[in-house]
């Protein structure tokens, strides 16, 4: 983000007379591209015991100088986790979300994007978004058939939703990555 004079966020909005801020002009999380470019996926290991196959994926947040997603409430990120053994039985799925959680002062959950601009936020409730460089390794045991092989897939998935007279949600797949265990 090239660094620009500007405005500043405070109990108001104040010019910061002869400071830089970094400019948001960017196309950033709307960008596909950029929010590609923002994460990297993988399946870290996968160990099966019998019936028990245990998955460790790793997220890791390369390409934003910030929190992934960013603290709004209606973005968030989900990775999500299938095993399926081949011959065309059901997936089982489970899944992460990634995601700032906000309470106003009546301890609701924050839903709108326009109750932080209205400053509503009185608390943080959960916050387990991804860092700038950081990685995030997730487990997740799943009980397979024992002599089959398995086919494990991992993906991340950007959500957000936007505000509108009527929702229009937004979800798309940033990566996917595949392996096949037990051939």
């Amino acid at each position: 983000m090239r660094r620009v004079e500007g405005r500043i966020v405070r109990k108001g909005i104040v010019k910061a007379p002869g400071m830089e801020i970094s400019s948001h002009n960017i196309a950033g999380g709307h960008s596909v591209s950029m929010r590609k470019k923002s994460v990297e996926l993988k399946i870290a290991s996968v160990q099966r015991n019998k019936r028990r196959l245990t998955v460790s994926v790793e997220v890791t947040n390369v390409g934003a100088g910030h929190k992934i997603p960013t603290g709004l409430p209606t973005k968030k990120f989900i990775l999500k986790v299938s095993v399926q053994p081949e011959g065309g039985d059901f997936p089982q799925i489970k899944q992460r979300i990634y995601e700032k959680v906000l309470a106003g002062a009546d301890g609701k959950k924050i839903e709108k994007n326009h109750e932080i601009l209205m400053d509503e936020a009185e608390r943080v409730i959960s916050d387990n978004r991804i860092g700038p460089m950081e990685k995030k390794i997730e487990e997740f045991v799943f009980f397979v058939p024992e002599n089959k092989p398995i086919n494990v897939t991992a993906a991340v998935y950007y959500s957000f939703s936007q505000e509108m007279i009527q929702e229009a949600p937004i979800h798309s797949k940033m990566h996917e990555v595949r392996i096949t265990v037990g051939k």
